[in-house]
């Protein structure tokens, strides 16, 4: 009678211990993402890019024949509009294995975007992991080429009635706008009026002051800060400048150029810079 109750009693035990064993081994889980490239809420320049996904799957690892990447506008503020990845994204040339994914994109028009990548591992489990960024499409518009200061008179202050208009838009890149004197106040025959001594001749006109030119003069500085809807924001700041020359004075029609140059700032992306209004490039 002893005997047998060894028996049952050992073989109960012998069964729970087996079923733990065999629970631990069950895969239920799709693939784990990692780091995604542009990251979350990033704000991009101007430029092709790539889109890139780190994975990994510690049970079966990560099929990576499954993978499936859409793309969407943020449409009016409203509502997510329809999958664009095969306009902008090249899947002739993306890049899919077992611990990531890379899609190149360009040409891809400014707004606030969703990204959403679909990838199963080798038992069938499916992760889908979605992430918003911007593209931005920054402008730098100089409204007008030519300001006028008018007649002047011998010992005094003119100031130009319009002033030159510079406009800055973007989506939410900080930026600093910067005026340097690119030569001299002159008239045809060679006649100068000197830069602004902080008594006389000419420079910038600021909040009832005159600021010399010799040096680039930080015309606006703004901080980072998106529009959520991935709209372009605008900027626009005017400039005047100001005169005040001796009797002695040679007359003439004097001219003088200045040029402006603004640079972004994509909080680490890039660091792009607009110069006048032709030239732009980015040091990523």
């Amino acid at each position: 009678m002893t005997s047998k109750k060894k028996y049952i009693t050992l073989l109960f035990f012998s069964l729970i211990a087996w079923g733990i064993i065999y629970a631990a081994t069950v895969d239920i889980r799709g693939p784990s993402i990692g780091k995604v490239t542009p990251f979350s809420e990033a704000l991009l320049p101007v430029g092709d890019f790539d889109i890139e996904i780190e994975y990994d799957d510690s049970g079966s690892d990560v099929d990576g024949t499954t993978d499936s990447l859409t793309l969407q506008l943020w449409t009016a503020g409203v509502w997510w509009g329809a999958d664009i990845a095969p306009t902008y994204v090249d899947f002739g040339s993306k890049i899919v294995t077992s611990s990531g994914a890379t899609y190149p994109v360009s040409s891809l028009p400014s707004g606030k975007y969703r990204a959403t990548l679909d990838i199963d591992d080798n038992t069938g489990n499916t992760t889908s992991y979605k992430w918003e960024f911007y593209r931005d499409a920054v402008e730098f518009i100089i409204s007008s080429p030519d300001s006028n200061i008018g007649n002047l008179y011998g010992g005094i202050l003119w100031t130009t009635s319009t002033p030159l208009q510079v406009t800055v838009k973007t989506i939410g890149a900080g930026f600093t706008v910067t005026m340097t004197k690119t030569g001299n106040l002159e008239e045809i025959n060679t006649n100068t009026i000197d830069n602004w001594d902080g008594v006389k001749w000419y420079g910038r006109s600021q909040s009832w002051s005159v600021i010399s030119l010799w040096s680039p003069i930080v015309v606006a500085t703004q901080s980072g800060s998106i529009n959520t809807d991935g709209i372009l924001q605008t900027y626009t700041y005017n400039i005047n400048f100001s005169a005040l020359v001796d009797i002695e004075q040679v007359s003439g029609d004097y001219e003088w150029p200045v040029s402006f140059a603004v640079q972004f700032d994509f909080a680490g992306q890039a660091l792009c810079i607009l110069d006048g209004i032709t030239e732009f490039w980015c040091k990523i």
